[in-house]
């Protein structure tokens, strides 16, 4: 595939990313660019000498997409700050971060889990930290509450979704408690599927599961706070 910027072909790569994920992504030689999914750009691990790449933004206006060649458009949102230029395509094949941009957007990112946590702030969701978009979808459904959750676990459990990443057809899971807490996700009607989430800041939990079938699940949550433990009611998983 020809680089965004016009100036090269792009070289694919795979590499260990954050919470023991792996991600490929493709980058340009010529220009220093990469181009990659929502879920490459949210668990990358960049070397240092990544880190310190020099920033190059080159001409928006020639910016294409190396899959249809529509024009790319810059991203917007709570998740990217103003400062970091970041170019997505239209028909969702992927984001574009010209040279120095990706590091500014995982610093970004360390910054504003950092912050939430040094002031004890759970992040309002997980869509506010990852680049999301429309590559995510909410596919989780009511919750299904046979009986009142006890007041001490609606306390602690300030709210939870789920998110299908189209590009992976993996389930992303993330739970907000305002407590510190180690929070562990159950789908029974999967394989007996149990599985304590990663957290940055012991607030805010997620768990990327893969290859569940498509078919309606019901999962909960339990929540441990030293030998305190809390179970949430059952919500309800609809995998298209």
């Amino acid at each position: 595939m020809k680089c965004p910027n016009n100036d090269g072909d792009l070289a694919v790569h795979t590499a260990a990313g954050e919470n023991n994920l792996t991600v490929s992504y493709s980058r340009c030689p010529t220009c220093r660019g990469y181009w990659m999914d929502s879920f490459a750009a949210n668990f990358i691990k960049l070397s240092p000498y990544e880190e310190n790449d020099t920033i190059v933004i080159g001409n928006p206006a020639t910016f294409t997409c190396p899959v249809c060649q529509t024009h790319l458009t810059r991203a917007l949102g709570e998740n990217i700050p103003d400062s970091v230029s970041v170019y997505t395509c239209p028909n969702h094949h992927g984001y574009f971060f010209p040279s120095g941009q990706l590091a500014a957007f995982k610093e970004a990112q360390t910054v504003k889990i950092k912050y939430h946590k040094t002031w004890n702030l759970p992040l309002a969701s997980v869509a506010s930290v990852l680049l999301a978009g429309v590559a995510f979808f909410v596919i989780s459904g009511a919750i299904r509450q046979p009986q009142e959750m006890r007041s001490q676990a609606q306390q602690v459990f300030t709210g939870q979704k789920a998110y299908l990443a189209e590009e992976t057809d993996s389930v992303l899971f993330s739970a907000t408690t305002s407590i510190d807490t180690t929070v562990t996700i159950h789908i029974p009607l999967f394989d007996n599927f149990s599985r304590e989430m990663t957290t940055t800041n012991k607030r805010t939990h997620i768990l990327y599961v893969p290859d569940i079938p498509v078919g309606e699940y019901h999962y909960y949550f339990t929540m441990t706070a030293g030998e305190r433990e809390e179970e949430t009611p059952e919500y309800i998983l609809i995998k298209p």
